[in-house]
């Protein structure tokens, strides 16, 4: 569904008039977008599903601890952070304490990660080449605009993109977004730069893998579509109706809406969990004898 579809949903819930001027295009996707942080988000995170897990690789540089959480994880928090040595292996690393950070230091490959403030820091201090870090973590939901704010993708051909539409945003310079235009809107990548722009045609600072005809390219942190699962537009729709409502002052529409979003609350929660009936979550015990371990890493030994 399109923002554009979602405004007349909504419109077409409460019954609002051609002519209404206080709901406009731009009150209704702001109601919208508050109501997804605010209500939608959380109810799907609390499931546990992994519905918004984005992966993002950073290469460690040697002499330096400090990295950076991805600026739109949720919460400002991480799903996982692993390990990818010069070898290709993927490896756990473990959370620790800040008190316990220097009983780490016998080694040049990072062992251990805790958080100061705003950032990860890594213990020891790497001292190696050719090692990433693998940031697994929840992103937000780009925010949504009206389908004129963003291109479709009519042409793919490496880093040359053409699109139906190129908004006044895109200028050389411009950070965008490209986004799966089928059911889930999935963000197939993140912040590429426009290095050019020729008629309909954008030449990115590097290819996007995966991105087809039918696709979108918005301005960074924006979507003309709803990246939400389908079975939550109900759920949604009847909340921005309710803050409608509000705005107009109609409090009896209000307490009559309340009871259909418990409805469709429930019936998100019940579609969207489990997301696979037929097989169940085995735990590992990361540390065990049949793992090969006896124990954690301490001073870089494992016990």
């Amino acid at each position: 569904m399109l923002t554009d579809d979602l405004l007349e949903s909504v419109r077409t819930t409460i019954t609002s008039p051609v002519n209404q001027v206080l709901l406009t295009d731009d009150r209704l996707l702001d109601f919208g977008n508050q109501e997804i942080d605010s209500k939608v988000v959380p109810m799907i995170s609390s499931l546990n599903q992994d519905y918004f897990t984005y992966l993002e690789t950073e290469a460690i540089t040697s002499g330096q601890d400090s990295y950076d959480i991805p600026y739109r994880a949720i919460g400002r928090t991480l799903r996982d952070l692993k390990i990818i040595d010069s070898s290709g292996s993927v490896r756990n690393i473990s959370k620790v304490q800040l008190e316990d950070a220097h009983l780490y230091r016998y080694n040049a490959t990072p062992q251990a990660f805790y958080f100061f403030g705003d950032q990860i820091k890594l213990a020891p201090t790497p001292d190696v080449t050719g090692v990433s870090l693998q940031k697994f973590y929840l992103i937000k939901p780009s925010k949504m605009v009206l389908e004129s704010d963003a291109g479709k993708v009519t042409a793919v051909s490496g880093t040359s993109v053409t699109v139906n539409m190129v908004p006044s945003s895109f200028v050389v310079g411009a950070k965008v977004d490209a986004i799966k235009g089928k059911q889930g809107h999935r963000l197939l990548d993140i912040d590429r730069t426009i290095s050019g722009v020729a008629g309909l045609v954008l030449t990115l600072d590097a290819a996007v893998t995966g991105l087809a005809v039918g696709d979108y390219i918005a301005y960074q942190c924006e979507t003309p579509v709803i990246q939400l699962p389908d079975e939550v537009l109900p759920y949604l729709i009847y909340l921005m109706a309710k803050r409608c409502l509000e705005a107009l002052g109609d409090y009896e529409g209000v307490s009559a809406i309340d009871k259909e979003i418990l409805i469709r609350k429930k019936n998100c929660e019940y579609l969207l969990a489990p997301r696979i009936e037929g097989e169940s979550t085995k735990i590992l015990q990361r540390y065990g004898l049949l793992r090969g371990h006896r124990g954690r890493y301490v001073r870089g030994i494992v016990y």
